[in-house]
């Protein structure tokens, strides 16, 4: 019996060993043309403040620094290096001077 997946992929995008099955499914490249980005997705490479300080940052871009930590549960010091990492990393950028500016999530 073909599942539905077999037949849109074929059997070339799997890898099917007696510990581990592995699944390529290649992307459209209209879709890789229209992104152009490295990294797809928001899980990649991100540790757990990360991914906070990004979920707070889509609801409302106007959190700063101060108003993050009390939200997350750490210190200022540790959201102000998990921008500076989400920053380095191209997936939030500051729009504004530091004192009436805020924080864009780019991806």
């Amino acid at each position: 019996m073909e599942f539905s997946i077999f037949i849109k992929y074929g059997h070339d995008a799997f890898d099917i060993e007696s510990n581990y099955i592995r699944c390529t499914i290649p992307f459209d490249v209209e879709v890789i043309l229209k992104t152009k980005k490295k990294n797809v997705g928001l899980n990649v490479g991100l540790n757990k403040t990360e991914k906070k300080v990004i979920s707070y940052l889509l609801d409302d871009e106007s959190y700063s620094a101060e108003d993050i930590p009390k939200k997350v549960d750490v210190t200022k010091r540790t959201i102000e290096r998990a921008f500076s990492s989400l920053q380095n990393k191209g997936i939030i950028e500051s729009i504004g001077s530091k004192r009436d500016g805020f924080w864009h999530v780019i991806k």
